[in-house]
């Protein structure tokens, strides 16, 4: 049996913990995700308020992430691998969802209205993961609404996941300088918002 040094976890990057899981070291596995968990219920949580939801779509996610460990190629970020993974899981409920929405409602007859960082699973989290969920927590979000979903997406991925542009293009399969420039048109469209709010605000 092989055995393996757990002393540098915290050293090591995603890509190399996921690659001694795939070596057979299930200890990096559970680094790994103690890890991203919060990347990913994030992701989870921009498509599902519902805590019961949003743990059986993050227990699917990992589930995927196991199931298809031999897909993983090195030269792709393993964060925008796994928002991949997420985001198109979150896609294929919506779908479901649409389908059968009178039994969504029978199911889940009342909406859970706990913030972001009170739906999260017991976890230690780094505090920029903190930070960012709290501030999707405030007003932001309600203005990322009102932008284009590709821009919307890309900002929450800067912003609220701290992805690189060249991750965010391989998760949203478009090359980083697209990214780059809808990050920056989301960025535009969202100052535009709040000059509008405070001028609203003052006229009022």
């Amino acid at each position: 049996m092989i055995e393996f040094d757990q002393k540098d976890y915290p050293n090591l990057s995603e890509e190399v913990l996921f690659n001694r899981y795939r070596g057979g070291d299930t200890k990096a596995f559970d680094h790994l995700l103690e890890r991203t968990q919060g990347l990913v219920y994030s992701q989870i949580l921009r498509y599902f308020k519902k805590r019961q939801q949003a743990d059986e779509i993050f227990q699917e996610v990992f589930f995927k992430v196991c199931r298809n460990k031999d897909q993983f190629r090195e030269s792709v970020s393993f964060k925008s691998w796994l928002v991949t993974i997420a985001r198109n899981t979150c896609i294929d409920h919506l779908r479901k969802k649409q389908r059968t929405p009178f039994i969504e409602s029978l199911d889940n007859p009342e909406d859970d209205q706990r913030s972001l960082s009170e739906t999260l699973p017991d976890a230690q989290l780094a505090p920029d993961e903190i930070a960012n969920l709290k501030l999707e927590d405030s007003q932001v979000a309600a203005l990322l609404q009102q932008l284009p979903e590709e821009q919307s997406e890309t900002f929450f991925m800067k912003v609220m996941q701290d992805l690189t542009f060249e991750e965010i293009g391989q998760a949203m399969n478009c090359s980083a300088n697209t990214a780059k420039s809808r990050y920056r048109y989301a960025v535009s469209s969202l100052q535009a918002l709040v000059k509008r709010r405070e001028f609203l605000r003052q006229v009022v």
